[in-house]
């Protein structure tokens, strides 16, 4: 409504309505394809609900630019990146976008070859491998072998053995993209033999026992002798000391690559030395003596006058006899005029080795019978004396096997001697209880049932008699008496009666003396009790 102020006129109503057509328009975009090492274009695709004329459509690079030519929902691209599509409504000015981000496959495999060595002598083949494919890709590989100007296609696979030099190509292809990667090595082959040279052949005489062979050693070798008459000899250094006549092959080796090579040398031995000896051998007559002996008789070989030596270290002399040796082996030497030495193995025996084993120790009672026993390992033809030593005399002190009352522990020692004086000495002891042989009850019952109704004594072997039986009551009244009488008579004991009168339950002490076999007395004295 308008209002006239100065002629105060007012105008028609009228009005007008305003809407919001504001939006964003859908649309939607998805790929067709991908981009790889094969296919170098893909297509992406708009897609939207709103067409017509008054729709237009226009596609933007990763820097938000404008792409030339590039307005319809279709668009051919030839590289990766974030590509986003326009939708533009004209009549309203209202704008709807959507991106779609391109990644290529792209990704070359791994062409790297590992295990690259040369061929030498002792290597003849080595195998070549490369990395292998990444989790979720599929590889194949192709080996190429160029020689010479020929060139071969060798088997597929990431592991290549070969034996040959050449140029090694390989090719990679990744089964996915088809992308390719590729690497080459170039394989040699090292078989230079070293040198060997054992030197001039060579001889040994008195005055040069050992001789230098071979020649000054050389870088990056390793040598080794062999000598064909001696299997055990085994050297390692380039120019070895020797001082035995023989055939000797050095044998040298090339460290870096294996390859040997091999020269001979021969070494001689002056001819005319002392070969032997004929040595006269006196054998220690007992074991453990020196009185054994060795006289050089005759010198074979070499040339006179000789000097001899026991041992292979010590001066030479003219002494052609040595004595007082002990069991063992010895070596006995001879030097020629010319220095020429020989050396022979001589053996002196052991002389006899006595042995005699005695019955072990033993434990028993008194006045009891043992049984000793002598044994020897020396034949009876043989013996020369026997003998046992105790402290007291022996019926039969020449008896290798005798039995004997003791009443004591007592050590025996037996001695024996060959005819040589070969002697063996063994010893042993019989412990003896000291206790003598008898038993007295602590108790019995007078009752009449033929069960320990007597009071007595009961003796072993070694008791001969009972000299005093004596029984006490209390007071120290004599109940009952007895002497020199034999214990292993029937009923001899009390009977629990004084003057015919039966002593009712008590406890009474005794009083024992016996003579054993040997004469020896011993003394008790205990209690016992009455049962009634």
């Amino acid at each position: 409504m308008v209002n006239d102020t100065i002629h105060g006129c007012q105008g028609l109503i009228d009005s007008v309505e305003l809407l919001d057509v504001a939006y964003r328009p859908d649309v939607s975009v998805s790929g067709q394809g991908l981009i790889t090492c094969q296919v170098d274009t893909m297509l992406l695709l708009g897609n939207s609900t709103l067409l017509g004329n008054r729709y237009q459509y226009q596609w933007l690079d990763a820097t938000g630019q404008d792409i030339p030519d590039a307005q319809s929902l279709q668009l051919l691209i030839n590289r990766g990146g974030k590509y986003t599509l326009q939708l533009i409504d004209t009549r309203t000015g209202c704008i709807g976008e959507a991106a779609y981000t391109a990644v290529p496959d792209t990704t070359p495999p791994v062409a790297d070859i590992y295990g690259v060595e040369p061929l030498t002598c002792v290597r003849d083949t080595i195998t070549l491998s490369v990395t292998q494919a990444r989790p979720g890709e599929t590889w194949t590989y192709q080996w190429v072998r160029s020689n010479a100007g020929n060139s071969e296609n060798l088997v597929a696979g990431p592991r290549l053995s070969l034996g040959q030099v050449g140029l090694y190509r390989l090719s990679v292809r990744n089964v996915d993209n088809g992308c390719i990667a590729q690497d080459s090595v170039q394989i040699v082959k090292d078989t230079l033999a070293p040198l060997a040279n054992a030197g001039p052949d060579q001889e040994l005489d008195c005055n040069n026992p050992n001789v230098q062979i071979g020649q000054n050693g050389q870088a990056n070798a390793a040598f080794r002798w062999y000598q064909i008459e001696n299997t055990f000899f085994n050297r390692r250094e380039a120019q070895p000391i020797v001082d035995e006549e023989g055939t000797y092959i050095l044998e040298v080796e090339n460290l870096q690559n294996g390859c040997r090579n091999s020269d001979t040398v021969i070494v001689v031995l002056f001819a005319n030395s002392p070969d032997s000896l004929d040595i006269r051998v006196k054998h220690v007559t007992c074991a453990g003596q020196k009185n054994g002996s060795l006289q050089v008789i005759e010198v074979r070989g070499g040339e006179g006058p000789f000097l001899y030596r026991l041992g292979k270290q010590g001066a030479f002399g003219t002494n052609t006899d040595f004595s007082a040796l002990q069991e063992g082996v010895y070596n006995v030497g001879v030097q020629d005029v010319r220095g020429c030495e020989w050396n022979e193995v001589v053996t002196i025996n052991p002389g006899v080795s006595a042995d005699l084993q005695v019955t072990p120790p033993q434990q028993i009672r008194r006045g009891e019978t043992v049984r000793l026993q002598a044994v020897t390992n020396l034949v009876l033809e043989s013996v020369g004396t026997f003998r046992w030593t105790v402290p007291e005399t022996l019926d039969c002190d020449t008896c290798r096997d005798f039995k004997i009352q003791l009443f004591k522990t007592t050590a025996f020692t037996a001695t024996i001697a060959d005819t040589n004086g070969c002697a063996a000495e063994a010893k042993t002891l019989v412990l003896v209880d000291p206790n003598p042989g008898f038993y007295v009850p602590n108790a019995f019952s007078p009752n009449g049932d033929n069960i320990n109704d007597f009071f007595d004594i009961e003796v072993a072997d070694d008791i001969e008699s009972v000299s005093i039986f004596q029984v006490y009551d209390r007071w120290g009244g004599l109940m009952y008496s007895k002497k020199n009488f034999d214990p292993r008579e029937k009923r001899h004991g009390w009977d629990g009666k004084y003057r015919g009168k039966a002593k009712e339950s008590a406890v009474f002490a005794w009083y024992i003396e016996v003579i054993g076999v040997d004469g020896e007395r011993f003394f008790r004295k205990g209690d016992v009790t009455l049962v009634r």
